[in-house]
């Protein structure tokens, strides 16, 4: 069975298009989790946005590092 890891879920403006919209896609590194359990992914560069746009009294926790470094295939976005 491959190892599920999260993905970050900040979705903003693809590089070379400004009228794309793309998600990050890197690996998560927190989430915020909501007050009826529903969780928001981020890596470091977006957290602060992914905060601001969290309900009020969201908290959050960092993610748990349970695959290798190298195993970068088998991240899939969780929610």
């Amino acid at each position: 069975m491959p190892i599920v890891r999260p993905v970050c879920s900040w979705v903003g403006l693809a590089p070379e298009r400004e009228d794309i919209e793309e998600p990050c896609g890197k690996p998560a590194s927190f989430y915020i989790e909501a007050r009826d359990g529903h969780r928001v992914y981020s890596c470091v560069e977006h957290l602060a946005h992914v905060k601001a746009t969290a309900e009020s009294g969201a908290a959050v926790h960092r993610v748990p590092d349970h695959s290798p470094p190298d195993d970068r295939e088998s991240f899939v976005h969780v929610e």
